[in-house]
């Protein structure tokens, strides 16, 4: 890797438009790792890389994963009680970022 360089890891589709990128970068003669929203200003555009993101030094990567790891095993325990709940009781939001409501009687 050069003085600042990107190596791309990982993306996945966010919305149409919009991708989070995963990438390895080396800056200033240390290594970071970058999670960062990537985004379109018109379809069939190169994307571009926004301000929304986090970046942190290679050295933190291992407490990361063990946090990505955990938060795994939660949302897939959530899933777990939210399809085993009696109907009419607490539901699973459809996205995991959003937070569980109660229904209303």
């Amino acid at each position: 890797m050069n003085s600042s360089e990107n190596h791309f890891v990982h993306s996945f589709v966010k919305k149409p438009g919009e991708k989070i990128q995963v990438a390895l970068r080396k800056f200033k003669g240390k290594f970071y790792v970058d999670l960062r929203l990537w985004f379109q200003q018109e379809p069939d555009k190169n994307f571009l890389p926004s301000r929304k993101g986090i970046s942190f030094e290679l050295e933190h990567l291992p407490e990361f994963r063990s946090g990505i790891e955990q938060l795994a095993k939660a949302a897939a325990d959530l899933k777990n009680r939210s399809s085993q709940a009696p109907s009419g009781h607490w539901k699973q939001a459809e996205r995991f970022n959003k937070p569980l409501q109660r229904p209303v009687k």
